[in-house]
């Protein structure tokens, strides 16, 4: 790196896109109901959409946390998985300003320590009272869990917002029926989250 360290504003997390359109029937409960793929598959232009508006917002990062295992991720790569091509086209737009991690276990499972050298080799620095924003699949479950372990990990001073516009609520036909559904439940998630807000 050469010269000081651009500062950060925004760290964008999204988490585990893919996922849902990386199912296969016969990971399904019902086979024959393949909604939540389908659902998964309409998720992948909206990520783009979002990353669209990180880059015109130069003094923000986006940080993809991949569902996918290291060994798994070469196959989805070679396979050319709906995904992949949607993270190739994020990583056009944003360049060294989109971070990629593969999944190395079970769970939030965050490198911390890792993950800012990679931003500092970057030529980005951050302190704790970084605005973030969090996304992906699927909310109400790992969007919230890898989110506040990120929170409290990175040790932020202001809690996590999660999009559900950035969220599987985004992917059914009546977005506002989806949203106001799930913001029923939120009362019960604070409970859990303390370190999130929703909107």
């Amino acid at each position: 790196m050469i010269g000081d360290p651009e500062h950060i504003d925004k760290i964008n997390f999204l988490i585990h896109p893919g996922f849902l359109s990386s199912l296969r029937p016969e990971d399904l409960d019902d086979p024959d109901d393949t909604s939540d793929i389908e659902k998964g598959i309409a998720l992948l232009p909206i990520y783009t959409e979002k990353a669209q508006e990180i880059m015109n917002r130069t003094k923000e990062l986006l940080i993809i946390f991949l569902h996918s295992h290291k060994n798994e991720l070469k196959n989805a790569v070679k396979e050319s998985c709906p995904y992949i091509l949607e993270i190739q086209k994020i990583r056009k737009l944003l360049g060294r300003r989109l971070i990629v991690i593969a999944n190395d276990g079970n769970g939030p499972n965050v490198d911390v320590t890792g993950l800012k050298k990679i931003i500092t080799a970057r030529g980005y620095a951050f302190d704790k009272d970084v605005e973030s924003e969090s996304g992906g699949e699927t909310i109400g479950l790992c969007v919230e869990d890898w989110s506040e372990d990120l929170n409290e990990k990175l040790g932020l001073t202001q809690k996590t917002r999660i999009n559900t516009r950035f969220t599987n609520c985004r992917a059914g036909n009546n977005f506002e029926k989806a949203q106001q559904s799930f913001f029923q439940e939120v009362p019960d998630l604070q409970e859990i989250y303390t370190r999130l807000i929703w909107f």
